[in-house]
């Protein structure tokens, strides 16, 4: 079973450098935690993530569509964790902080994805199944640089 366990959805400091300049460091201190709940590896090539979009304020959910492809082979191993960072990477270029805890890492591709000043709810979807495999939620807003951790269904 997959679960999310932490989120750090507000890196603490300025987005951007200008309007058009991200820093990947920046964008890949902001992440997720998924972990193997279970005692075997589990196969990820049909799981999606996703979480709620807000376009025109109005609540979406919205695919970040990581692992969902037939040519990718990604496995994670029996109670390993995989940290999902925004951004593009590398690894080396984050923080001590953003690398330590995870066994994988792993990039959306994408600018800040998770939201800070309005509730978010991560979810692991099996899309072979048409099954959800988790879900969770956080308030908002969220202070910055802090890291949630899973309360039952929550992260706080």
């Amino acid at each position: 079973m997959l679960q999310v366990i932490k989120a750090k959805p507000n890196p603490a400091g300025k987005d951007r450098l200008s309007r058009s300049i991200f820093l990947q460091t920046r964008l890949g201190a902001e992440w997720i935690d998924i972990k193997n709940m279970s005692a075997s590896n589990y196969q990820l090539k049909n799981i999606q993530i996703y979480h709620v979009a807000y376009k025109n304020n109005k609540a979406e959910w919205e695919s970040l569509k990581i692992f969902y492809s037939s040519i990718l082979n990604v496995t994670l191993p029996a109670n390993s964790i995989m940290r999902i960072h925004s951004g593009s990477g590398p690894v080396n270029i984050l923080n001590t902080e953003d690398k330590l805890g995870a066994n994988l890492h792993y990039f959306t591709g994408k600018n800040y994805v998770w939201n800070n000043d309005k509730i978010d709810r991560p979810m692991i979807y099996d899309s072979k199944n048409d099954k959800i495999i988790d879900q969770t939620y956080y308030d908002a807003p969220v202070a910055d640089g802090k890291i949630l951790v899973r309360v039952n269904d929550k992260l706080i």
